[in-house]
């Protein structure tokens, strides 16, 4: 499964020709595209401090699995957490609350968000 990331789905929304080129793609697969819940929260934060794009925002939503955080992803997000807090290269908690999510679920993350990169056992995909 593909999980797709805040990043990843604000630049498809903006028109961005590489999120618009990997949506394609993924389109095209047979693989399922979901969306880890916490990345809801984030895009609808925007969308609802813009104060325009919550249509087209809730219809790219509809087209994917939302994912919650279940005990076992939260139990690795604080994994994550406490790991990369101990390298002196802590990452956000939504961000770990994410690629828990991710790892709980043997999914590839979609991001360009280079905090990602720091996170081991998570499987990430760039554009």
């Amino acid at each position: 499964m593909r999980f797709l990331d805040s990043p990843f789905l604000i630049d498809l929304l903006a028109g961005d020709p590489d999120a618009g080129r990997l949506a394609g793609a993924l389109r095209a697969s047979a693989e399922r595209l979901a969306t880890p819940a916490p990345c809801v929260a984030e895009l609808l934060r925007g969308v609802h401090r813009a104060g325009k794009g919550l249509r087209a925002t809730e219809e790219l939503l509809a087209q994917l699995e939302v994912v919650p955080l279940d005990e076992r992803a939260a139990r690795r997000a604080g994994e994550i957490a406490a790991q990369t807090a101990a390298r002196g290269r802590e990452v956000a908690t939504m961000d770990c609350l994410v690629a828990g999510i991710v790892i709980a679920s043997d999914g590839t993350l979609v991001s360009r968000d280079s905090d990602f990169a720091r996170i081991g056992g998570l499987t990430l995909e760039t554009y």
